[in-house]
């Protein structure tokens, strides 16, 4: 039987590159991978990421994802300085004529919560660029993306969490914390509207 299902999974996993199909699943329970190393393995792990960003945050991206697993190209000292995760992650959009399409890369080796988290953050970056969201609002747009990270991380690695929240550099902490209180108080759905509404401000301010 285990035969079987192997095969069945190989056989699935080819129609899944030859059509496309998302409903691709490996039998084999992905939980019990440590690290992520593969592309394979980071392609499994999109799917669920996916459905995590929209059942959770209504967050969908409708242009094509293309994911990376090696190292980002160096983000530079200061941001490797006040971001760590910015040498762990990256995103950016693709043009060829009328076609787009989002290109992440995200460092293999990572813990499979942590490489998660990253891939959630840039996806979040994927779905501003989309969407025109928080292009204006340097400190909002990475606030939003790490306030997802943060529920990423925070049932599985409380630790990594609570480091996103104790940084005082205000774009890559202050924020997130001013997004977190607010999800507090109002909610996630009202959270999510009020970022919405920052953005519509900073597009007339500008």
């Amino acid at each position: 039987m285990m035969i079987v299902d192997i095969l069945s999974s190989v056989g699935r996993f080819i129609e899944f590159q030859l059509t496309g199909q998302s409903d691709f699943r490996l039998m084999v329970p992905f939980d019990g991978v440590r690290t992520v190393n593969t592309e394979l393995e980071g392609k499994l792990q999109l799917d669920d990421v996916k459905k995590f960003l929209w059942n959770e945050f209504s967050i969908k991206t409708r242009w094509p994802v293309l994911l990376e697993v090696k190292a980002p190209p160096p983000a530079g000292w200061k941001a490797g300085f006040y971001h760590s995760e910015g040498n762990l992650g990256r995103y950016q959009v693709n043009k060829m004529g009328s076609e787009k399409s989002h290109q992440v890369t995200v460092r293999p080796n990572l813990p499979t919560p942590i490489f998660r988290a990253i891939l959630g953050h840039e996806l979040v970056h994927a779905f501003q660029t989309e969407n025109q969201l928080l292009g204006n609002n340097r400190a909002l747009r990475e606030g939003m993306a790490r306030w997802v990270e943060y529920h990423f991380l925070k049932n599985d690695q409380p630790k990594e969490a609570a480091k996103l929240l104790q940084m005082k550099h205000f774009t890559f902490g202050k924020a997130v914390n001013t997004i977190v209180s607010y999800e507090m108080e109002h909610g996630r759905q009202k959270t999510l509207q009020w970022l919405k509404d920052m953005s519509l401000q900073d597009n007339v301010g500008g």
